[in-house]
């Protein structure tokens, strides 16, 4: 029961420690981290010997170092383990608690590639497949509730009012429960690994239990969740009081939930139960060769750093002539031929791209294609980069064509959308982004806790376009579609949720309202894909880079890192290319680590060698990629003025978003809008 219950406070650190659905809260990452390795401290673990863990112990201090946090806790949590294994301490408690950390270590390693696949899976889609929904009624009827659904809404009805809950994987599947998923086929195996069972002990009658109890905890957690999203509207008026939906991205609420299953399930799921452990040495001991341990763990170092070189490296490729071309045609929204200075204001002014249209003159050779141009061949091959931005008018099919051709013949394109489908420009940009694979969807994110502060901090590993880009702050943007195309999420931010426009507002802007039909969890904000031999990015804050936003921390460093990215072109930006060296790379990462897996199942102390050198394998690939994605910056051709706010011995309040960051709206902000226009 302890051990179920560790295993559920360890896939609810994930969601703090990532925050998923709100701030991450490093303070309650670590207690549910010391929590549950506490907890597992009855898993029946087996140390190599003290000289094999002293080898290892620096492989895993470099993982300490070079994973980032929250990951960072599995490599720590076994480095704490092999040194209260190693160290000559009295007593039973150093054992205990070494197991306990190495146990939360091995359970954290697969609720991460758990977590890893859940956020890049929703973040594409969190509407569930129609396969779910007819079920999920059903559930909602059986419990007596007045549920109908539409399309993937589920309409639940009360006394008062019918209100709509919208049916995603987060509301069925939550991360959570994932996690716990992930989790428990380890700890199953843990116990079960090394062992000879007894005939319908073994792991695999506990992993069809587990299996079966989550398939059945999904949809009673649905009800629950749906019951008390009813039983607040019941409670509240919602003209006064609109946050009904706030519990569906309590972090508290999905814990909870995850522990009380713990509890069900540590008290259905049967231990594998199997031979004595001087037998199994015995054995083990008579099978294994010395160099077998440590070749294996070599393998597997390899297995994971030729899977992270695979899934994370991006080629920067060989620059381009730099002739960077702006589409004004079909978009009177943010124009760049209006300059910034002393005799435009408001919205004029501001939504305008003048002054990054004037700072990228510094690196490449910008022009703008006009209302009065054509956007065909001719055109279009005098460029290098097209960037379309924000279009208020469609594009005929014979333009949409042309920019499809300027792609698939080697050009690049950055597509620029913005919230709400505002001024219908995503409906515009869908013309074109379709072709590629992916849409813009039309809505707005908000942040969970604080709607307009979207802070945003590049991943350790981090797209070529993140890697001079600072920590910095979203406006009020979109989210991208990428559907099932190939691709890479360059922006894949969480602790966001999503509502459709509001069609009576002017800029079809909605409230900051906590709804229980918004989407919520992991979300993509800029996508990057190849098409024919050219590159595409779609970006969802056109006000990033507006006048009065572009010289804020992150936003001309992200604007001149995507055109310095599609300004390059590589033989492997090729899909055929690229598919021909990554199947027989993950080919042979199989191949090695299919040894390492079998030695673990066979022998109870090779689990440490192995993560070992999984953990040094992903901290050296990972080294690795962060030097390949070293993209220089763009060489000048001209010199601008450049003004310096220096506060080193004052704090200036300068804004770092669309809103002032001062809670009153204090701040330097027409100070700030006045020093680039003179």
């Amino acid at each position: 029961m302890r051990a179920w219950i560790g295993t559920a406070l360890l896939a609810g650190s994930w969601l703090v420690g990532l925050g998923h659905f709100e701030d991450p809260n490093r303070f309650t990452w670590f207690c549910a981290l010391v929590a549950g390795a506490l907890l597992l401290t009855d898993v029946p673990l087996r140390f190599p010997s003290r000289a094999e863990q002293t080898v290892l112990l620096p492989l895993l201090l470099l993982a300490v170092g070079v994973f980032p946090v929250p990951y960072k806790s599995i490599p720590l949590l076994l480095t704490v383990a092999t040194v209260l294994s190693i160290a000559p301490l009295p007593g039973r408690w150093p054992r205990l608690l070494a197991r306990g950390a190495a146990s939360a270590g091995l359970i954290l390693v697969a609720q991460a590639i758990a977590m890893l696949g859940y956020q890049s899976m929703t973040a594409r889609s969190h509407e569930l497949p129609r396969l779910f929904l007819t079920p999920i009624a059903w559930v909602a009827h059986l419990v007596g509730a007045d549920a109908a659904l539409q399309g993937g809404t589920l309409s639940l009805g009360n006394a008062l009012e019918t209100s709509r809950v919208v049916a995603t994987w987060e509301l069925l599947f939550d991360p959570a429960t994932v996690g716990f998923l992930a989790g428990g086929v380890v700890l199953l195996l843990l116990y079960a690994c090394g062992r000879r069972c007894e005939p319908g002990r073994g792991p695999g009658r506990s992993l069809v239990i587990l299996l079966a109890l989550v398939l059945a905890w999904a949809p009673l957690r649905l009800a629950l969740v749906a019951a008390l999203v009813l039983q607040r509207l019941l409670r509240v008026e919602t003209v006064a009081f609109s946050n009904t939906g706030e519990l569906l991205v309590s972090t508290w609420l999905h814990l909870g939930l995850v522990c009380g299953f713990a509890v069900l399930a540590g008290s259905l799921i049967p231990k594998p139960v199997g031979v004595p452990n001087d037998r199994l040495r015995r054995e083990a001991g008579r099978r294994a060769a010395p160099w077998k341990r440590p070749l294996s763990a070599g393998l597997c170092g390899v297995a994971v750093a030729v899977l992270t070189i695979v899934h994370c490296w991006v080629p920067l490729g060989e620059r381009k002539a730099g002739r960077v071309m702006v589409v004004e045609r079909h978009s009177n929204w943010e124009p760049t031929t209006e300059p910034y200075g002393t005799q435009g204001y408001g919205e004029a002014g501001s939504y305008n791209y003048a002054a990054i249209y004037e700072y990228c003159r510094q690196h490449y050779e910008m022009s703008q294609l006009l209302e009065t141009d054509a956007i065909d061949d001719g055109r279009l091959g005098q460029c290098d980069v097209l960037i379309v931005k924000t279009p208020t008018a469609r594009y005929s099919a014979e333009e949409v064509a042309s920019v499809v051709r300027f792609v698939e013949r080697g050009g690049s394109l950055l597509l620029i959308g913005d919230h709400t489908n505002v001024f219908n420009m995503n409906t515009y940009l869908n013309d074109l982004s379709r072709h590629f694979g992916f849409t813009f969807r039309n809505d707005l994110l908000f942040r969970v806790g604080q709607p307009y502060r979207q802070a945003y901090r590049p991943p350790h590993i981090a797209h070529p376009v993140l890697r001079h880009v600072p920590p910095m702050h979203f406006a009020v943007s979109c989210s991208i579609d990428p559907g099932r195309s190939a691709g890479t999420m360059v922006v894949r931010n969480t602790g966001l949720w999503s509502l459709p426009p509001a069609y009576h507002e002017s800029n079809y802007h909605p409230q900051a309202e906590y709804r229980p039909d918004m989407q919520y969890g992991a979300w993509c904000q800029l996508w990057s894909t190849v098409h024919g031999k050219g590159r595409v990015l779609g970006f969802a804050d056109s006000t990033l880079f507006s006048n009065f936003c572009v010289f804020q921390p992150g936003k001309r460093e992200l604007f001149v890192g995507m055109l310095e990215w599609l300004n390059r072109t590589s033989p492997l930006d090729r899909r055929a290319i690229r598919l021909a060296l990554t199947i027989p790379a993950f080919l042979l990462a199989a191949a090695l680590l299919a040894p390492g897996c079998w030695q673990c199942w066979r022998d109870r102390k090779a689990w440490l060698p192995h993560l070992a050198g999984g953990c040094a394998g992903w901290s050296v690939a990972a080294m690795a990629v962060v030097a390949l994605h070293e993209m220089p910056v763009p060489p000048k051709h001209r010199v601008h003025h450049h003004v310096v706010v220096d506060r080193t011995v004052s704090e200036v309040p300068l804004s770092t978003g669309a809103f002032a960051d001062h809670e009153e709206g204090g701040g330097y902000g027409m100070l700030e809008q006045w020093i680039p226009r003179v």
